[in-house]
């Protein structure tokens, strides 16, 4: 009798600590309207997709080249440590031609971010290069803001969004 006892309670016990994490799990999941927004967005947003399809779209007077990601954030004057650099192209020399693109922790980071990036452009003195910082694309999507500067940067602004 004690047997069974013991076995039916060991049933119940192990049944009630499946049903509570069960419960667990499906409020865990729900998660706020913002955090989903968020991660949609980071899902949405493809980094790398949008600086190849930039690079083969976009014409660069010179040809942009690789750099060093840490460099865009000193340059930029981007002091916040959770902003990455998550690409740092840039023609060599006194060509403004380049693409970068900043992630941002949050979109009120990324607001700051498009703001100095903004400011960085508009502060750079090359008048021979005038046209193409004055057209220059900087645009914020999500958590991400990119900085495209070329002859003609139209085409970033539509794959950025």
């Amino acid at each position: 009798m004690k047997k069974i006892l013991v076995t039916v309670l060991a049933a119940l016990t192990v049944l009630a600590i499946a049903g509570c994490k069960g419960s667990d799990t499906n409020n865990t999941t729900k998660g706020s309207d913002t955090e989903q927004k968020t991660t949609e967005q980071a899902q949405a947003f493809d980094a790398a997709a949008v600086k190849a399809s930039i690079l083969e779209k976009v014409t660069f007077d010179k040809e942009v080249v690789e750099l060093k990601a840490e460099n865009a954030l000193v340059e930029y004057s981007i002091t916040d440590t959770n902003v990455k650099c998550l690409a740092y192209n840039a023609a060599p020399g006194t060509s403004a031609d380049q693409l970068v693109i900043f992630e941002a922790p949050d979109e009120a980071t990324a607001k700051t971010t498009l703001t100095q990036a903004q400011a960085y452009i508009s502060d750079m003195a090359a008048p021979e290069e005038a046209a193409k910082l004055n057209n220059a694309v900087i645009a914020q999507n999500g958590n991400y803001v990119v900085v495209v500067v070329a002859t003609d940067a139209t085409p970033a602004a539509a794959i950025v969004k």
